[in-house]
């Protein structure tokens, strides 16, 4: 599993899904959904990214660990 699809597995695991973590990023859902897929006009950054995982693991929700865990096995 790569680091951004983990993201995409914690994001949609996660209760409210797009529509409750977005807002938490200062984004919309449609735009989150668009980094998070493979739209080659939006990018993920990595602040994104660990701020998704932080959410998530703070929440102590389904996947929470499989971003650092992809990073972790990716190196």
């Amino acid at each position: 599993m790569t680091p951004k699809d983990a993201l995409r597995k914690m994001v949609k695991t996660y209760p409210g899904s797009y529509e409750s973590i977005a807002p938490r990023l200062g984004k919309t859902a449609e735009t989150l959904r668009k980094e998070l897929s493979d739209d080659p006009k939006f990018k993920l950054g990595l602040e994104t990214a660990l701020l998704i995982s932080e959410i998530c693991i703070q929440a102590n929700s389904a996947h929470c660990r499989d971003f650092v865990n992809a990073v972790a096995a990716d190196g």
